[in-house]
Formats: structure tokens, sequence, C-alpha cells
């Protein structure tokens, strides 16, 4: 049996976070000293498993971002199967890779204007778990976008390449050129206006 402590101590915090937690409490039915208590609890056990609690809620709002943009979360070795009967067709395969890219391209720059290439540098290893390498470099009126992986088949490789360059597409780039060394993708493009 463990033994939790009925002793209170008292904190000091801002006026307008402790009204907010007030408010929030209230609506979900909690006493204020039963819905803190319920704070720091997450926040301690996110700490022992080497989280923060702003690292946590950071997280879980990113893949609420990513699920209702259409991402979906696949087994790997099914994925990976999937890319290689995919290819079979390989014409059909870039183009929807293609088509991807520039869906994604949009709803970035949708959601983010002109910070959407900075926005997508950030969160590009956080939307693909199997890619360790994944830069994306400014160059002036281009950018270079650089991806490494050692869980890329020739395949996955080649139509990852595809997604690259529509993805430049949608964001207003011409692709000056793009290729496959081994497990890395490389892509560069110029401003369509240069």
């Amino acid at each position: 049996m463990v033994f939790v402590s009925a002793r209170r101590k008292t904190f000091a915090a801002r006026e307008d976070l402790i009204d907010a937690v007030k408010e929030i409490a209230r609506r979900r039915g909690y006493s204020l000293y039963d819905y803190v208590n319920e704070l720091f609890e997450v926040a301690i056990k996110a700490e022992k498993e080497g989280y923060s609690i702003t690292g946590v809620v950071n997280e879980f709002l990113f893949f609420k971002q990513i699920r209702e943009s259409g991402f979906v979360l696949l087994l790997e070795n099914l994925f990976q199967a999937m890319v290689k009967m995919a290819y079979r067709n390989r014409l059909e395969a870039h183009a929807a890779w293609r088509d991807a890219g520039v869906w994604m391209a949009k709803s970035f720059k949708a959601k983010y204007g002109e910070r959407a290439l900075s926005q997508f540098k950030s969160m590009a290893t956080w939307i693909f778990w199997d890619i360790p390498e994944f830069e994306v470099r400014e160059l002036g009126d281009g950018v270079e976008v650089f991806v490494t992986s050692p869980r890329f088949s020739p395949e996955y490789a080649d139509l990852f390449k595809s997604m690259v360059e529509g993805f430049l597409e949608g964001l207003g780039y011409r692709v000056d050129s793009s290729e496959v060394v081994g497990k890395t993708v490389i892509v560069t493009g110029r401003s369509g206006n240069a």
C-alpha cells in the first residue's frame, strides 16, 4: 500500500495562471487542490521518464496536428513492402509521391506562410521517424535538401526524392537537380522568380 501524505503546502504563482487553472478545474468539476495535484503528478511522471511537461505537451500537439493533416502511423516493415509494391509501377508511384509533396507544401504554406520552409525544416525529423538526418539549407534564392537514412531502400529513396521535389515545387521553387546517392537524397531548387 502506498501512503500519500494529506499534508498541504502553499506555493506562489502568477495570478493570471492561478485564475486560468481555477477556471479549468471548475469546468472539469475538480477542486483547485485536486487539479493542481494532478498537474504536479503528471509533470513529475514526465520528468521521471526524462521529458519535460512542456516537451510532452508540444509533442502531443505536434502529433495531433499531423494526424489532422492526413498522416497515419504505419508499421515500418509494412510501409517498406508497400513502397516496393508501388515501385513496380514507377510512373504512378513517382506522381503520387510528388503530389504528396506538393500537398504537404501547400499545407505548410497555408499554416505558416513565409515560414513554411523553416517550419518544414524543424518538423521533418518528427514527421519522418525513420530519417535521422534531414537538412534543409537556404542558399540565397535557392534551397538544398539533404536527406540520409540507413533505412532507405533504393525504391524508398527514389520515391522520397520525388516527394521532396514536389514539396519544393509546391513552395514555388524550380528543381535544379535531384539525385539519390546510396542512402542519401539530394535535391536543390531555385526560387521560381529567379
